[in-house]
């Protein structure tokens, strides 16, 4: 039985998988006027919103974390009502 104990051990050791989360060394860049309104962990994202009242102007509202520990560029801006841009 301890034999069988040990094989069966060893036989679901192959079986797990193992992940290992790491963080973008650099924090969460700042949106004025908006959120963080989801973030994954595989790979590392963070997508952004405007906050009530405001509009999103650019289409890049979502980075990710970048080799290195960096994150990729933000091209996203939340506008106040009326303004031009």
């Amino acid at each position: 039985m301890l034999y069988q104990n040990y094989l069966d051990s060893v036989e679901n050791i192959h079986l797990v998988n193992i992940s290992k989360i790491v963080d973008c060394a650099e924090p969460y860049p700042v949106l004025n006027n908006g959120i963080i309104s989801d973030r994954t962990f595989g790979p590392i994202s963070a997508t952004y919103s405007c906050s009530p009242g405001f509009t999103g102007v650019g289409q890049g509202n979502r980075i990710t974390c970048r080799p290195g520990g960096q994150w990729s560029a933000l091209s996203y801006s939340c506008e106040p009502p009326g303004k031009t841009v």
